[in-house]
């Protein structure tokens, strides 16, 4: 794995812990690199929306680093929801120093968005 994008991904679904909606991973990832600071090939369009995104997370899952969920969703407009989860070969991808600085800011971005979440819940 040589990509800042694959790390982040799987840095991100480490620390969420449990499986997490492709679409949220969508918005955890744009605030993790903002956050980072640093540059990659990734765009991402106002609805959150990222095909170059859409590339690292079939390739992760075609490594078996990453687990694709399909889950019922909430109305019957909405069958299946796709969530991810990071598998024992895609947290053993993360060991070794480069990953620490991801974990980092994979760990402040989803604590943040918790805490978002929580308020606005009124948790």
């Amino acid at each position: 794995m040589n990509d800042i994008a694959e790390y982040l991904v799987l840095s991100i679904l480490k620390v969420h812990g449990e499986p997490l909606e492709r679409r949220l991973l969508y918005r955890y990832m744009y605030e993790a690199l903002k956050k980072a600071g640093v540059e990659t090939s990734l765009t991402f369009y106002e609805e959150g929306y990222s095909p170059q995104l859409e590339g690292v997370i079939d390739s992760l899952a075609s490594k078996g680093l990453i687990r694709k969920i399909y889950m019922v969703g909430p109305s019957y407009t909405e069958l299946y929801r796709e969530y991810l989860e990071i598998t024992e070969s895609g947290e053993e991808a993360l060991k070794g120093e480069f990953s620490t600085k991801y974990l980092e800011v994979a760990s402040a971005v989803v604590r943040e968005a918790g805490i978002e979440a929580s308020s606005a819940t009124g948790g």
